[in-house]
């Protein structure tokens, strides 16, 4: 009997060990994962960063303005660009762009694209990204029929 029991709780107490590594395991995998993501986020803002994609949203917005604005004389400039902040802006669009990256783009690829953009060529590129986005949307302006609409 005495020997059954001492059986008994030495298999409790291996069943416990192996139930807290088990445990610990777990959590190192979980903690592994969420550090996995947090940087696959991190590098992707990083990457929206570095590539200028705050001032390419800002500079298409303000084009947009403008155009419309020449189009039609009548429409306040300061409602037309709330309501092009409030669909296209910054505060609105930056989670769902750096969903977009992480989805689109590895951890590895998001560092590649990072280190290109923190080399000379780069720079040079992230800059005249804008410029070549203020020359597109004023071919777009140009090409959209007349606003029509409340404040337009």
């Amino acid at each position: 009997m005495k020997s059954l029991f001492i059986k008994s709780v030495c298999m409790k107490s291996i069943c416990l060990k192996s139930m807290r590594r088990f445990s610990v395991l777990i959590l190192l995998f979980l903690t592994s994962f969420i550090n996995a993501a947090d940087k696959h986020r991190q590098l992707a803002i990083e990457y929206l960063e570095v590539s200028n994609q705050e001032a390419v949203l800002n500079i298409t917005i303000d084009s947009m303005v403008n155009e419309i604005t020449l189009q039609n004389p009548k429409a306040n400039p300061q409602e037309v660009r709330s309501f092009f902040e409030s669909y296209m802006g910054w505060e609105v669009l930056k989670n769902s762009m750096v969903d977009i990256a992480v989805n689109h783009l590895t951890i590895k690829q998001l560092q590649d694209i990072i280190r290109f953009y923190k080399t000379e060529s780069g720079k040079v590129f992230a800059d005249k990204t804008v410029d070549m986005t203020v020359d597109l949307t004023k071919i777009m302006a140009l090409n959209m029929p007349t606003m029509q609409g409340p404040g337009f």
